[in-house]
């Protein structure tokens, strides 16, 4: 063996800059107990050992670890190096905190491990950084390719390739934030080893420390979740808190469903972008599997879907007993890969309310809407005109209409397939209704059993005054989509006397569509059609117009401009009128 570097005395405490002790291994196949890592001579515990890529094989007795220590470390680095057999290559064992230098793992080969490649306990450790690597479990083992929590910020998986694992990547409990999981391959490289997750998420279970601690700014982004070898209940993502066991590496997750509350577990600000998800056509497994109920304020941006659908973005396995409406905890979706107008889950979003959704190129079909009536949220800026979210909520207009109850998107008897004759339909008053607001008709449509149904025209109108506020033809789907149509009332002598309006668009073939959750909603505030204007008063020491340095403020009727400045008095500006 070449040593590399050692422990040079007077540096003192800049631990960060001095050579430590390392190992440069030249090619060859070596077994673990002639190789001697052990007896660093620095104050400060580091470790280097590297080779050629591909050229060094490390073979691990069975029932061992290469690297294991219970000892506070401040970095590692292992670089090029094949590791065989074994429980895995690193354990480091320490519980208590360890925020120092970064633990380094790169172009390495795990093969044939039986518990864990590489794993921590701590409760707070910092840095992993793991790029370009291969982890490859032995058959039929229940092993892990990473298991690293406690304060993991700033950690990067990265380009790596996890091949046959129960969980590819275990990240938490606690995980914290600012986690990259980047441009890697989760596979199924085998039918005969189980696949529980490719990334199992452990959630924040300290109290007081949601905001802190509960993965804010984890990125999943760039990685390939393949269908190679894919059973049709496999999942992508886990959150679920752990299990039994004597650490990190050997505890499973926990099935039994988290509630929430005072100590209750949190996962929040995930963010899930740009990954490419092939699944089959047998896939019936959601995309994500939550043991807890706590999961909030997620984004799914951006993801690519291919071969297949998973029933769900979020399937949660109990009961969520809190209000999930409040708009702090949005889920912002954004699924450029998916059909136009179309769910990229075959199910919807999830089979439990997961928050309001901000999804502004319409591409989740089926998404919740940002005031969910009846939900009992706290938004205060809407007010619901018209709600029918049930077949006897709605009610038909025309000749020979018939309103049959039908399975929504959920496969639920919530919505109703609409036939009768030509421009047939359905209709609502919209009660409370007041002029000049912004406001939204949103309802699931597709097409229903006749084969007339190919169109539908959606309109506002008051039937006392003959004012149409909003009309439009809408090509009907094959599938439910979700479809939001914006209107603002003008002003009418008869503000009670609005109604909607959907009926059949094609004046000869008979009516056919389905419909279901329908609502009518508009904002507090005015929101005038053709004036500008202010919500203050408009004068010279109050809410006026400010354009750059130009003031605009109106004195007695009259209107005031100065172009150098705030005014100084009610006249101090050039009169305009």
């Amino acid at each position: 063996m070449n040593r590399s570097g050692r422990y040079v005395a007077g540096i003192g405490e800049s631990y960060w800059g001095h050579p430590q002790d390392g190992l440069f291994i030249p090619a060859g196949v070596y077994d673990a107990g002639d190789l001697k890592v052990a007896g660093n001579t620095s104050p400060f515990s580091a470790l280097s050992i590297w080779a050629i890529p591909g050229s060094v094989v490390i073979r691990i007795p069975d029932g061992q670890y290469l690297f294991e220590t219970s000892e506070r470390l401040n970095w590692l680095y292992v670089f090029g190096i094949t590791f065989v057999g074994g429980k895995g290559a690193f354990q480091h064992r320490f519980t208590g905190a360890n925020v120092n230098g970064r633990f380094v793992f790169e172009r390495c080969v795990f093969d044939n491990y039986t518990e864990c490649a590489i794993g921590n306990n701590a409760i707070d450790q910092p840095y992993l950084e793991v790029r370009g690597c291969t982890f490859m479990a032995a058959p039929k083992s229940r092993a892990i390719g990473i298991a690293w929590g406690g304060y993991a910020d700033g950690s990067v998986i990265e380009s790596n390739a996890f091949l046959r694992n129960r969980y590819h990547v275990k990240l938490g409990p606690d995980p914290s934030g600012s986690v990259h999981i980047a441009r890697n391959d989760f596979l199924r490289w085998d039918r005969d080893t189980a696949l529980d997750a490719a990334i199992w998420l452990v959630p924040a279970t300290r109290v007081g420390r949601f905001d802190t601690n509960a993965g804010w700014g984890t990125i999943i982004s760039g990685n390939k979740f393949g269908n190679e070898n894919m059973a049709p209940h496999d999942i992508r993502l886990l959150v679920a808190r752990e299990g039994a066991g004597a650490n990190r590496q050997t505890r499973a997750h926990m099935e039994k469903f988290d509630a929430g509350g005072g100590s209750g577990a949190f996962l929040a600000g995930v963010t899930i972008e740009n990954n490419r998800v092939a699944a089959t056509a047998a896939t019936a497994s959601p995309f994500m599997r939550s043991w807890i109920a706590e999961v909030r304020n997620l984004s799914y941006l951006n993801n690519r879907h291919d071969g297949g659908l998973h029933s769900w973005l979020c399937e949660f396995m109990g009961t969520r007993s809190s209000d999930y409406a409040n708009l702090n905890w949005t889920v912002r979706l954004d699924n450029a890969g998916s059909v136009l107008g179309s769910s990229p889950f075959a199910m919807g979003v999830s089979n439990a309310l997961i928050g309001p959704q901000w999804d502004p190129g319409a591409t989740e079909g089926l998404a919740e809407e940002t005031m969910l009536f009846g939900a009992g949220g706290d938004d205060t800026s809407f007010v619901s005109l018209a709600v029918a979210d049930r077949p006897n909520a709605f009610t038909a207009t025309g000749k020979d209409v018939m309103l049959r109850p039908v399975p929504d998107h959920n496969g639920h008897l919530r919505a109703i397939d609409v036939g009768g004759s030509p421009q047939s339909g359905i209709y609502g008053l919209l009660s409370g209704t007041v002029a000049q607001r912004m406001s939204w008709i949103t309802l699931d449509l597709r097409r229903g059993t006749g084969a007339g149904g190919k169109a539908i025209t959606v309109r506002i109108f008051n039937p006392a005054t003959g004012v149409t506020a909003r009309q439009l033809r809408y090509n009907l789907p094959s599938d439910w989509r979700r479809v939001r149509v914006p209107f603002t009332l003008p002003a009418s002598i008869k503000p009670e006397g609005w109604q909607f309006l959907i009926q059949g668009a094609d004046s000869q073939a008979p009516t056919s569509f389905r419909v279901a959750r329908l609502y009518v909603y508009h904002g507090r505030e005015p929101k005038p059609d053709a004036h500008v204007t202010t919500l203050g008063d408009g004068k010279w020491d109050g809410s006026h117009i400010v354009l750059g340095r130009t003031h605009l403020w109106e004195e007695a009727g009259a209107l005031y401009m100065k172009s150098d400045g705030p005014p100084n008095g009610p006249t101090d500006g050039k009169r305009l009128g």
